[in-house]
Parts: structure tokens; C-alpha cells; sequence
């Protein structure tokens, strides 16, 4: 990826409770930086949120689905955005808009793959900075194909 992550919220903890500044073992290092969370089940949103602003990050926003994010990202200009992704496709115009707005954001991009990224899903998977797969993803093409005379 050509993106520039020079943002030092993201993957350092903060000065105030950085290891070797007073971090205790046991304690969750503290970090600095603002998040979008995209997730279909409230349950996990909720587990996320927490579990970032436990960390330290402020989260920022939060979607059940990506069509929203574009304009959260304009809005917020996080530091991180994490993605669940689902899904066996959907509108390739829908996909390329957040495929290039990914492609142009200075946050880091993690799309989790849980448990398929499928045609448009693969298009935006492939966008993110980091990709990780639940045991058992899958992420692939969707290619039409035409029958005719009963071939």
C-alpha cells in the first residue's frame, strides 16, 4: 500500500502509560488515536468499543455496515479504521468509492474477514492495510457466468 501512516497514535502507546514509563504488566498498555468500528452485530460493536477505549483510542464513530463509512471517515479522519467483513458482494460502483477512499486515507485500514469477502468484498478487503481471516474465510472472485442454447 501507498499509504503514509505517519500518525504516531497508532501502535506506540502514549507517553503517559508507554512501556518503560510506568507500565505495569497486567495492565493494558494505553494508547493515543481515534477509531471507526464497522461491525453487523451489536454484541461485537460494543465488545470493540470497549475493548479500544480500554486501550486508550477514542472511538469515533461506529456503523453496521460500510456504506456509511466513507462520509465517517471525512468526518472524523480517524487514526484506525477496523472493518468487519461479510459478504458475498454487492454494488461494484458501491465497492470502488470505498475501495479508493481507503486507498486515500491516512489512517490504518483493517478489514477481519469473518467469514467471507466475496467479489465486492474482496475489492475492499484488498484496500485495507491489514487482512486478517477468521480460521475457515474464504475471499474471492464472483464471475458471471452466461449460458446460452442450453449449454
Amino acid at each position: 500500500m501507498n499509504h503514509d501512516h505517519t500518525t504516531p497514535a497508532i501502535g506506540r502507546p502514549a507517553a503517559h502509560g508507554s512501556v518503560g514509563t510506568g507500565w505495569t504488566p497486567g495492565q493494558a498498555p494505553r494508547f493515543a488515536g481515534s477509531v471507526i468500528v464497522v461491525d453487523d452485530e451489536a454484541f461485537i460493536r460494543q465488545v470493540l468499543m470497549r475493548m479500544f477505549e480500554r486501550l486508550g483510542l477514542e472511538v469515533v464513530a461506529v456503523a453496521e455496515n460500510g456504506a456509511p463509512v466513507v462520509d465517517l471517515y471525512a468526518r472524523h479522519e480517524p487514526d484506525l479504521v477496523v472493518m468487519d467483513i461479510d459478504t458475498l458482494g454487492g454494488r461494484v460502483d458501491a465497492a470502488l468509492k470505498m475501495r479508493d477512499a481507503l486507498m486515500g486515507t491516512k489512517a490504518k485500514t483493517v478489514a477481519f474477514i469473518h467469514p467471507r469477502a466475496i467479489s465486492a468484498g474482496a475489492v475492499i478487503s484488498l484496500a485495507c492495510d491489514v487482512i486478517i481471516m477468521a480460521p475457515g474465510g474464504s475471499m474471492g472472485a464472483a464471475t458471471p457466468i452466461t449460458v446460452q442454447g442450453g449449454q
